[in-house]
């Protein structure tokens, strides 16, 4: 926040019984974000956690709520943000309008060069569940 005060107006906290229990971070254009490129018509959700122990309870839709309302209110168009495959999230995303986007052509080959060199090639056992997405990005995006 040092670098960009601003970050603290976009950031939420959810209280149960004066517990944190919830966390949202929003990145609007013009703010560092390392993860992500903002357009000036799109809020990213850089960051949002739940308490393993509060999920359930609608803390991650009222995040997401919230989220959506500072979108709007900086007259943005879309929101968006980046989660790995296999995250259970993604239904919360989904229920909540968030739609995947296919990864550009050019990223696959990209990706299957470095995970080939680097990570190695996998046979997977006949029988285990397929984890094609699992560990991948997935970027989601959401009209406000």
């Amino acid at each position: 926040f040092h670098k960009c005060p601003e970050m603290m107006k976009v950031a939420a906290v959810a209280l149960v019984d004066d517990q944190v229990m919830g966390f949202i971070q929003v990145v609007l254009h013009g703010m560092p974000c390392e993860i992500h490129t903002v357009e000036k018509d799109e809020a990213y959700v850089y960051m949002i956690a739940v308490d393993p122990d509060a999920r359930g309870m609608g803390i991650g839709s009222k995040l997401l709520e919230w989220a959506d309302d500072i979108g709007r209110q900086r007259g943005c168009e879309t929101i968006s943000l980046d989660v790995l495959g296999g995250n259970k999230a993604i239904g919360l995303y989904e229920r909540r309008g968030y739609v995947a986007k296919p990864a550009s052509c050019l990223s696959l080959p990209a990706m299957f060069l470095f995970v080939s060199c680097f990570v190695g090639l996998r046979i997977r056992p006949s029988g285990s569940p397929p984890y094609w997405n699992y560990g991948k990005d997935i970027f989601m995006v959401k009209k406000l």
